[in-house]
């Protein structure tokens, strides 16, 4: 099994709360501050005093339930939200290939030490499996 595979391995068996820090931290790496992933309880604070119809707006042409655990912008600056953004059904928001791809090249693994450990293996040991 190469480095990737055993990274996503890795990165599957998180949970949310794990592979959201992870994920905010490869966002953060490789430069995509609009991709971040905020806690529900975060809202206020980080959404800021829009008027009263943009709030409306970004709700309504989004995929937003306050009862969920994380919100994110999308593309067009609606707010979507779910209880694990990781998932393959709904609004997915995490694609850990691309994580364990950019923590291969990055030869970082973001917070995460089971995954640090994955990277600072010699490749040499990756071609004898």
């Amino acid at each position: 099994m190469d480095k990737k595979e055993r990274l996503i391995r890795v990165l599957e068996d998180l949970d949310s709360d794990e592979l959201v820090k992870i994920h905010n931290e490869y966002c953060e790496k490789c430069n995509y501050p609009d991709d971040e992933i905020f806690n529900m309880d975060d809202f206020e604070e980080i959404i800021g005093n829009p008027s009263y119809m943009t709030l409306a707006q970004m709700i309504y042409c989004g995929n937003f339930n306050p009862n969920e655990k994380y919100w994110w912008y999308d593309s067009y600056g609606n707010i979507k939200s779910a209880d694990y953004p990781e998932s393959n059904y709904g609004d997915q928001q995490i694609y850990i290939s691309d994580i364990a791809n950019a923590m291969i090249c990055e030869e970082d693994g973001f917070g995460n030490d089971e995954c640090q450990e994955i990277i600072d293996e010699d490749d040499e040991e990756d071609e004898e499996e």
